[in-house]
């Protein structure tokens, strides 16, 4: 635990803790500051607010570091303070603060700093305080079965992953893993509500015993996380970081973790995207590979809040703003559609809005939409949710350790999010878009995407395919096409750059110039991936396969093994 305590203390003078506080004590007011004017902090220093992997992942994806990096001005926070404040949380990107006021007074005297932009009230004691562990922010709906604990592992995996096996397989996953990718280098951001018992099950005791949980912070509590609160992180972890032969195994248990706690149990505000927002940020500071969050926000306790669905245009809400600017920040942004499909909102809740967000929606075990899962389209008219994986009838443990099936998009985002750490395992120079764009394009529904399953089922194997052959076409950034395999037996991919939106013909002829085989796709501009199955009509012996377009013609030799 050295390793997360020195990071602690890091951290420390990121969050500027003041105190800790159980519960809030009275209304909270957003301080919106207009500029960073006279900051002690630079752009040219910026191991003072970022850790070395933070700035690593700018460097490596060439994201300059820019005003919007520094922290809020300490002497704006202090001089709001001085007013008879509590300060509650704070926020670089947005630049401003969450506070407390003492009293009425204090509001004005705020409000007359030549520095505040403006003050909005997020969060009120008196209005209503209910639970709502049912309703979109948590993204789940409470239809939990025990699990008998039977082995279900395949003849074609080398893990036991006991119940999980189906919500892995469905998705390729199993293949990734037994080519070694298990999540190794990537380091996955939690953002969600309680994680009782983490520190004591079972099945988290290798992610422990290997270090590779970096860190936990509590921002409701402003302190370590306490393992003691409910247990709906706790879920949503074992379906990625459970490692426990034949009873579960999640879909990166090899992965590290920032465990990070943003929501408030009893009651719905506005407060809790700032929260959120708060601990995006604390992701990004620690150099976070993945951000994955199962929390979306639409209605609140006071209604004079609520967002409208023309809101979820991907440029409105505080919290999707934010989570677009992790996923500038190079951080794979993956989001909870959430479970209105069935209710009268119906739509994707934010952050799932955001442009660069890869919004998650829930499958029954034979692959159909859930009826609860959120739908689409953004009020911008953009396809959501992006993907789709297992949300009815998912495996996970609770903080009892039993393993569960229950429902809900809290539970397929996490099964994607550790999928997506094991994919970027095998070329981590990919951008987190490329990387979006990958999973998105080895989708079941690519060629014919909807808003109840987006692009589909992402196929890992597939996508695998796509991405070791451009981490191989980095090294000629003019490479047209690359086949996966190579040798081919019955099946392969095609992976096509193209500079055009255009129709174009696939060949495979023989050494002779004899065309065996013909078949037409659809580009779009950039990377294209393409399968093809049932080759065994094919001789074992050398080809050439060739593309022609409008703007297109290569070729390259394959070979056909039988």
């Amino acid at each position: 635990m050295k390793n997360k305590k020195r990071l602690f203390l890091f951290l420390s003078l990121l969050v500027i803790t003041i105190g800790v506080f159980p519960q809030l004590s009275g209304d909270v007011y957003f301080i919106q500051f207009s500029d960073k004017i006279n900051t002690p902090f630079s752009t040219n220093n910026p191991s003072e607010y970022l850790s070395e992997k933070a700035i690593q992942r700018r460097v490596n994806f060439q994201i300059p570091i820019t005003s919007s990096d520094l922290p809020v001005n300490p002497s704006y926070i202090q001089q709001v303070l001085e007013t008879g404040t509590e300060l509650v949380a704070t926020t670089k990107w947005l630049n401003g603060i969450s506070v407390i006021p003492d009293n009425f007074q204090a509001l004005d005297a705020i409000r007359e700093l030549p520095f505040v932009e403006s003050v909005i009230k997020t969060h009120n004691v008196a209005s209503g305080l209910k639970s709502r562990i049912d309703s979109i922010k948590f993204v789940i709906n409470e239809k939990h079965t025990p699990l008998k604990h039977e082995s279900l592992k395949n003849s074609t995996s080398n893990l036991d992953y006991g119940d999980a096996y189906h919500q892995i397989k469905m998705h390729n996953g199993n293949m990734l893993h037994d080519l070694g990718y298990l999540g190794q280098g990537i380091t996955i951001a939690v953002l969600d509500n309680g994680f009782e018992n983490v520190d004591a099950l079972g099945v988290f005791d290798s992610i422990w015993a290997n270090n590779q949980i970096l860190s936990t912070f509590d921002f409701v509590r402003r302190q370590e996380i306490g393992f003691n609160t409910t247990d709906h992180g706790t879920r949503v972890l074992s379906t990625m970081a459970a490692n426990s032969p034949g009873r579960i195994i999640g879909t990166a248990p090899k992965a590290d973790y920032h465990l990070i706690r943003t929501e408030i149990n009893d009651s719905e505000s506005l407060l809790e995207e700032f929260l959120w927002i708060s601990g995006a940020e604390y992701a990004d500071s620690v150099g976070a590979d993945i951000i994955t969050s199962s929390l979306g926000y639409s209605e609140f306790d006071d209604a004079m809040h609520n967002h409208s669905y023309s809101d979820m245009d991907g440029n409105t809400t505080p919290i999707t703003k934010v989570a677009d600017m992790a996923a500038s920040k190079g951080i794979l942004v993956i989001i909870s559609a959430g479970n209105s499909g069935n209710e009268p909102w119906g739509y994707i809740a934010a952050p799932a809005d955001g442009d660069n967000v890869l919004t998650v929606g829930g499958v029954d075990r034979l692959g159909f939409v859930a009826e609860f899962s959120s739908r689409g389209p953004t009020a911008d008219g953009r396809i959501k949710p992006n993907v789709v994986a297992l949300g009815e009838s998912a495996t996970f443990v609770n903080a009892s350790n039993i393993i569960m099936t229950g429902d809900g998009t809290s539970f397929s985002t996490p099964i994607i999010a550790g999928l997506a750490a094991c994919l970027w395992q095998i070329n981590p120079l990919l951008s987190n878009l490329d990387l979006k764009e990958i999973i998105e394009k080895s989708s079941n529904r690519w060629d014919n995407p909807d808003n109840m399953y987006g692009y589909g089922l992402p196929d890992f194997y597939l996508a695998s395919g796509f991405n070791t052959a451009i981490n191989e076409n980095m090294k000629d950034i003019s490479s047209i096409l690359n086949v996966f395999p190579n040798p081919i037996k019955d099946n392969f991919t095609l992976i096509v750059r193209s500079p055009n939106n255009e129709t174009a013909e696939i060949r495979i002829l023989n050494l002779n110039g004899k065309i065996i085989f013909t078949d037409e796709r659809q580009l779009t501009n950039g990377f294209n991936l393409f399968y093809f199955s049932d080759m065994h009509f094919l001789d074992k012996g050398i080809y050439i396969l060739q593309i022609l377009s409008s703007h297109l013609n290569a070729h390259l030799k394959i070979m056909k093994v039988k």
